[in-house]
């Protein structure tokens, strides 16, 4: 389900509705190469001049939000794309990435170490903003001693 609406529906609720219908339709969605999102072979599809290319969830490290646009720093490169943070998150499947700022979202299997100000993946370190703390806390599976 993208979206419901109440009775009565005012034309802007239902206007903001069939937009979220048709944005779900455009490519940046996730697509599972089979039923397991977790896979080698599961893809997003994204915009870059003008070009739908594929990219690999597996090989992302992490996503950078730029304003109105994202970079998505890969194995081999990176991809500027016209979107923002909160949409690329939302395809993201949230067992394999996860929101450490407000400017970015890193890979969970990428994360190599991490304190509790930054995370270390492979060749980067990230700030870890002090409202995420607790979510990436909990999602890299770490309590916290007192």
């Amino acid at each position: 389900m993208i979206d419901y609406l109440i009775k009565p529906v005012t034309f802007e609720r239902f206007f903001k509705s069939i937009n979220k219908y048709f944005q779900s339709k455009q490519p940046g969605n996730v697509e599972p190469g089979n039923e397991n999102s977790g896979n080698k072979k599961a893809f997003i599809y994204v915009k870059e001049n003008k070009k739908i290319i594929k990219i690999y969830l597996s090989e992302i490290h992490f996503i950078e939000g730029l304003n109105k646009y994202i970079r998505i720093h890969t194995d081999n490169r990176r991809v500027v794309v016209k979107s923002n943070l909160q949409n690329i998150e939302n395809k993201l499947p949230p067992d394999q990435f996860i929101r450490i700022h407000k400017s970015y979202i890193a890979s969970i299997p990428r994360i190599r170490a991490f304190n509790a100000t930054t995370i270390e993946l492979e060749n980067t370190k990230l700030r870890i903003g002090r409202n995420y703390k607790n979510q990436v806390f909990s999602a890299l599976h770490y309590k916290q001693e007192i």
